[in-house]
């Protein structure tokens, strides 16, 4: 397209203008400056929109829409590399949906996670930081299983892999078994197949009890007192198959993880206010603070774990402590700034500020 040169705003500063826009994964604000002073009549218009919500909607990490199947007629014009990845991120609508997004891959989801939550940090937009780093302990569970598994802990492949005749999951009457009462009926629900009755139901389970999946499978695998910091989670040592049927190597890594995880979720940085502020106050954390409690969790982790998150701020350290998690390492994803690169040849005739371009603080 023709870059403009009028009485508004000049080639160069559009084109400055755009490229920071872009560099920020600030989509949408690359989008209305460019139909503002831009030429927004163009061909290439409806695959500038097309763009601009996918990316939007990555960087949200909103995985129940990322495929744009609400919105067929851009859908439709995505480019066929980006609206793979959105089948891959997306989570099922049905129980039975061969392509099981997410469920299955568990691995690029929180790679996805930690390249929204590093542009989230270098934005310094602190609420939406704390919202990512509670959203992964939620997911930690599930992550630390995923290598048993072979998944993540789907819950239409979890009955193959939790029942049998010395299990105990979804016995309500045992009490053996470490999970609380609540969690025993939401075993038992997994265990009948329930959430799979409808496809109403299945997407009420996913929205509402499959980030609580993971906090059973976290008891499961807790087996000593389940003490961190100045309490202690749910642990189980009961004869479970379950746990009994894994090899004693494959025990030694998932108590190893099982520590991390709880050091993680019951830390003082979680207690920090975020975007839902149930139970916090009025206060909102700054960089320094969430940086000052990230780092007593990580001096605490090295001091009564040996674990050593490295070093590299908040984000490198995520990526991290999610590698040693799932056992295998997972970097942030480069995936917002492809939809940037795509963004600055429609707009521009260019890619912003070249495929290695780090997200630029405001």
């Amino acid at each position: 397209m023709t870059i403009p040169d009028s009485g508004k705003i000049s080639a160069e500063s559009f084109r400055a203008l755009i490229e920071n826009h872009l560099q920020g994964c600030r989509f949408a604000e690359a989008r209305a400056a460019w139909q503002v002073l831009g030429d927004p009549l163009t061909p290439e218009a409806r695959s500038i929109e097309a763009l601009t919500l996918f990316g939007r909607r990555l960087l949200r990490l909103d995985l129940e829409d990322i495929a744009l199947s609400d919105r067929p007629d851009l859908a439709g014009i995505l480019d066929e590399d980006l609206a793979r990845l959105g089948r891959r991120l997306n989570f099922p609508r049905q129980a039975a949906a061969p392509e099981r997004g997410p469920l299955g891959r568990p691995l690029e989801l929180v790679s996805q996670l930690l390249e929204s939550l590093s542009v989230r940090w270098d934005r310094s937009q602190v609420l939406h930081v704390m919202a990512l780093i509670h959203l992964l302990g939620e997911y930690l569970g599930h992550l630390a299983w995923s290598g048993v598994l072979g998944d993540g802990a789907d819950p239409m492949a979890l009955p193959g892999h939790v029942k049998g005749a010395h299990s105990l999951w979804g016995d309500l009457d045992d009490r053996r078994c470490g999970h609380g009462r609540a969690q025993k009926k939401l075993a038992l629900r997994i265990l009948r197949a329930e959430p799979a009755r409808s496809d109403r139901a299945w997407v009420r389970f996913l929205r509402s009890d499959y980030s609580r999946v993971g906090d059973l499978l976290s008891v499961c695998a807790t087996r000593d007192s389940g003490r961190a910091w100045n309490g202690r989670v749910r642990n189980c040592d009961a004869p479970c198959s379950v746990w009994t049927r894994l090899d004693q190597r494959t025990q030694l890594e998932m108590e190893k993880r099982m520590e991390i995880v709880r050091w993680y979720t019951r830390s003082p940085l979680l207690q920090l206010r975020h975007s839902a502020p149930v139970g916090h106050f009025f206060g909102v954390p700054t960089r320094d603070e969430i940086e000052e409690q990230w780092d007593v969790m990580a001096d605490r982790m090295a001091v009564r774990l040996d674990v050593d998150l490295g070093e590299g701020g908040v984000p490198a350290q995520a990526a991290r402590l999610t590698s040693l998690v799932a056992g295998t390492e997972i970097v942030p994803g480069h995936n917002l700034r492809r939809v940037g690169t795509r963004l600055g040849g429609l707009m521009l005739g260019i890619s912003p500020g070249g495929s290695s371009a780090r997200p630029a603080h405001p």
